[in-house]
């Protein structure tokens, strides 16, 4: 019996040792998630009304008492009230909604309080936004959403480690909310985050997509070489790659222009829409106007589209033959109405006495008239 006994207890010291060297190998291959330290900011009143818009705002008045519902109605008439301040964009009961916004019990209600508040651009709940948004599993998915928007417009930094903390957390709910949140708040440090993050296997498709998109707004040039690899990875997804060439080409590098004028010749229509997007950051480089004029002539309207705009927001005055040629001949309506309003931006003598030509021309339709004055009017 006690040789038995002393046959278990050796049994079950071998069996807590492998538990503990399979424990401690499984936590050597998990990498360690950083939990962000997090500032509340101080907590502030909303700011003054902006006289303009409050003198604005009064003249729609229809003799209701605002205050006095904030102060009494019930859940629906709050409601109402708040949506039409929103609309008019009223800052005149900011004092009032942020009194109400700390002891109304209605989620509706804060929430409609929050959407003002960031309409306004306001932050006087910055302390709120960042409390929730540190530890935001047992608030309502709707009222987390909104505060990120809310940090988003208000531009608050401090939200920037809970918002990092909340994408380590692997929470898919809030991905996109937070993600979108760090494009707007974040900086260098944390594009180089979002770039790491890119080697995740377990993303999927759209939020690949989505931090593409991120990096672009973020215009960090320590992700370049990054991006320019997945503008030019033929194997990547396409609408991956779409917004990695914005990205390149609102870094504004000059390194970009030889990327993206390669990338031109994808047989995809969306990525070579792109490609001019990120083109169109250069107007003063030869080889990136030659490649939105020869995008004028692209088979796809939309590549045209955006090579019509990316012409006029480039000023490139030697693009307005190709444009008559569109307004001519093209079979787009769409193409017809951006192709007159570049030439009137323009502004140049062939295109002027084109466009009025047109006006005379017993051939030219009415839509197409009017359109022809609406833009030289515009441009007088």
């Amino acid at each position: 019996m006690k040789k038995i006994l002393i046959l278990l207890l050796a049994l079950n010291m071998c069996a807590a040792f492998a538990l503990e060297n399979s424990s401690s190998e499984k936590d050597s291959d998990t990498p360690e998630k950083i939990t962000r330290e997090v500032t509340i900011p101080q907590s502030k009143k909303p700011l003054p009304p902006d006289q303009e818009k409050a003198e604005k705002a009064a003249l729609k008045d229809e003799g209701k008492d605002k205050k006095e519902t904030i102060a009494y109605g019930i859940e629906t008439e709050i409601l109402s009230l708040i949506k039409d301040l929103i609309s008019n964009e009223d800052p005149r009961f900011s004092e009032d909604l942020y009194d109400l916004f700390y002891t109304t019990k209605s989620v509706p209600v804060r929430e409609k309080i929050i959407e003002y508040f960031t309409k306004l651009k306001d932050p006087c709940i910055e302390d709120y936004a960042v409390e929730i948004l540190e530890d935001p599993y047992d608030t309502k998915d709707s009222t987390v959403e909104m505060l990120f928007r809310y940090v988003s417009e208000v531009k608050t930094k401090e939200a920037v480690p809970c918002v990092l903390n909340i994408l380590d957390s692997e929470n898919e709910v809030y991905f996109n909310g937070a993600l979108t949140a760090l494009g707007e708040i974040g900086g260098t440090d944390e594009a180089g985050f979002l770039v790491d993050y890119l080697e995740r296997d377990d993303l999927t498709l759209a939020q690949r997509q989505n931090l593409m998109k991120v990096l672009g707004r973020l215009r960090a040039e320590s992700t370049w070489d990054k991006l320019a690899e997945i503008c030019q990875d033929e194997e990547e997804n396409s609408f991956v790659r779409m917004y990695a060439a914005e990205a390149i080409g609102l870094m504004e590098k000059k390194e970009s222009i030889a990327v993206l004028t390669d990338t031109f010749s994808a047989t995809d229509p969306n990525l070579r829409q792109y490609v001019i997007k990120g083109l169109s950051h250069f107007p003063d480089n030869e080889d990136a106007q030659k490649t939105i004029i020869q995008g004028i002539r692209d088979e796809h309207w939309r590549v045209r589209q955006e090579s019509i705009k990316a012409s006029q927001q480039m000023d490139l005055k030697q693009a307005v033959p190709f444009l008559i040629y569109r307004v001519k001949n093209d079979s787009e309506k769409v193409i017809k109405d951006e192709s007159i309003t570049a030439v009137a931006y323009l502004n140049t003598d062939e295109g002027n006495d084109f466009l009025l030509s047109q006006l005379t021309d017993k051939k030219t339709g009415d839509a197409t008239k009017k359109k022809i004055i609406e833009c030289l009017l515009k441009e007088k």
